[in-house]
């Protein structure tokens, strides 16, 4: 399910009604278009700013669980995420042009999702230091996880590639720690945890079936990069490019089950990211079978 809204400036509060009662099913994505009055310098990672944003005019999101994108702007018809990578031990700032038309995301499980349509958006801006954000479109999306038929399909697929569109920090499958090798199971560790919940065993069972069912190619460190992103007072390690993984379909023949749950797992992070930092901004994927 899909509602959108879009105007020149300002929502009433009918039309926040309507969007905040479009929120269903167990997880949302809200696609937020602002445009700012002024020019501001919002970071090196916009996607810090955007938290910051949400929060200091939503301040019952605090303590709440819920991810955001960079900012991001159209080109070429899609969406470039804004971000400067440290060079030198120095990133340039990212700078908000007054009057262009800026893109965020926000997501998270649909009464979180709710709290921040009705408590933000009724207002119909954003307040920051003087600069005031004027929401010019909004997108809801709702999900139901797990899906029966997952709109990312291995049907008569033989690969799957990930493209990063913003660093990826892979995680750990146990702790919130960074991993440097982008094996399929510690990839989508976190999404495995997240969506199914298993115990201990079974989660380290279902990891090691996602890096035996998805085989990455021989050419991936010639297309995956090791890249510094300038976070708050600190240099982040992280990873852009994408990666490709052969699908082993033997395995999804001899394990009925394996299909549809993997399904699930890419449709997952496509919606919410993967890795670690999602909170920030890091791990937006965008998934291609092929």
């Amino acid at each position: 399910m899909c509602s959108t809204w879009s105007g020149d400036s300002g929502l009433g509060r009918l039309e926040v009604r309507s969007l905040v009662d479009a929120v269903s099913g167990s997880f949302s994505v809200v696609r937020v278009g602002v445009v700012a009055s002024k020019g501001v310098l919002v970071g090196s990672f916009s996607g810090v700013f955007v938290r910051e944003l949400i929060l200091s005019n939503c301040s019952q999101l605090r303590g709440r669980v819920f991810y955001v994108s960079p900012l991001g702007v159209f080109r070429d018809g899609s969406i470039v995420y804004l971000w400067n990578r440290v060079v030198g031990g120095r990133a340039r700032l990212v700078r908000v042009f007054p009057g262009r038309k800026y893109f965020f995301a926000f997501s998270g499980k649909a009464d979180v999702c709710k709290r921040f349509l009705d408590c933000a958006v009724s207002s119909g801006e954003f307040y920051w230091d003087g600069v005031r954000f004027f929401i010019s479109e909004i997108e809801v999306s709702n999900y139901e996880f797990p899906l029966e038929n997952p709109p990312v399909s291995l049907d008569d697929v033989s690969t799957v590639k990930v493209e990063f569109r913003t660093p990826v920090i892979v995680a750990d499958v146990f702790e919130d720690e960074a991993r440097f090798l982008p094996d399929p199971g510690y990839l989508f560790s976190r999404n495995i945890g997240e969506l199914y919940k298993p115990d201990r065993d079974k989660y380290l069972f279902l990891v090691n079936m996602v890096s035996a069912v998805l085989q990455e190619t021989h050419n991936v460190w010639g297309t995956v990069r090791p890249v510094k992103c300038f976070v708050e007072d600190r240099v982040v390690d992280a990873l852009t490019g994408y990666v490709k993984f052969f699908l082993d379909r033997n395995m999804l023949e001899k394990y009925g089950w394996l299909k549809e749950f993997l399904e699930n797992i890419l449709t997952y992070a496509e919606v919410v990211g993967v890795g670690l930092r999602r909170d920030i901004g890091f791990g937006k994927v965008t998934i291609k079978t092929r």
